[in-house]
């Protein structure tokens, strides 16, 4: 089986699968917050973090090597059964576009359904995003909402993403937990600590190999 594969070996067919995809630059308890939510809340099989191969948003002198943010990951979802890794993205050579590799995955497991994890700030902007009528032919969206968000604007955006490519689009609510991977580089690059911000190994590997300096 290739590294990127997911093993469905554990699972009973026709599973619910949460993909949450990012440049996880370092992944941060953010991240691993609006997953456990989704996991709990539309009760999924198990969530997968799948780290950004070649970004097409951002540039590359921004961003570590995938392999040292893949194995963050590792060491962030440690211990948690229903996280796992793939590197379906990072293997690839191709830009790493959203709907690519939901075709992937959708025609490696055609039995399961895949729920699309995405901050509702993204809302937004998902008009512009590359093929969003193919994103929503193959996924559910889910939208991690908190408190201090503008409901009735996301609300908003939510219905004109289903009226214009049909999709199908659930909030997800999660902890007011404000932090972003750049305050943590910035964080890191000032000498100001981020524990707590981080898991602790995702800390300590930062810490040991002099990452974001």
């Amino acid at each position: 089986m290739d590294s990127y594969q997911i093993d469905t070996g554990t699972f009973n067919p026709r599973q619910k699968i949460g993909i949450m995809g990012g440049t996880f630059n370092p992944i941060h308890n953010g991240h691993l917050l609006i997953a456990e939510n989704a996991l709990c809340q539309y009760h999924l099989d198990r969530i997968y973090f799948i780290p950004t191969g070649l970004s097409p948003h951002k540039g590359e002198q921004e961003i570590i090597p995938a392999n040292i943010r893949y194995e963050m990951i590792e060491r962030a979802i440690y211990g948690n059964p229903g996280f796992a890794a793939s590197s379906i993205e990072i293997d690839s050579t191709e830009t790493s576009y959203t709907y690519l590799t939901l075709e992937k995955l959708t025609t490696l497991y055609p039995d399961n359904r895949f729920y699309f994890i995405m901050g509702g700030d993204s809302l937004r902007d998902f008009s512009g995003w590359r093929n969003p009528k193919r994103i929503c032919e193959l996924c559910h969206l889910l939208a991690a909402v908190r408190n201090n968000m503008d409901m009735d604007m996301l609300c908003h955006y939510a219905d004109a993403i289903k009226q214009q490519f049909h999709g199908s689009i659930d909030l997800l609510n999660t902890p007011n937990f404000s932090v972003s991977s750049h305050e943590i580089r910035e964080r890191v690059r000032n000498h100001d600590s981020i524990r707590y911000l981080v898991p602790e190994e995702v800390r300590i590997y930062i810490e040991e190999n002099q990452l974001y300096q």
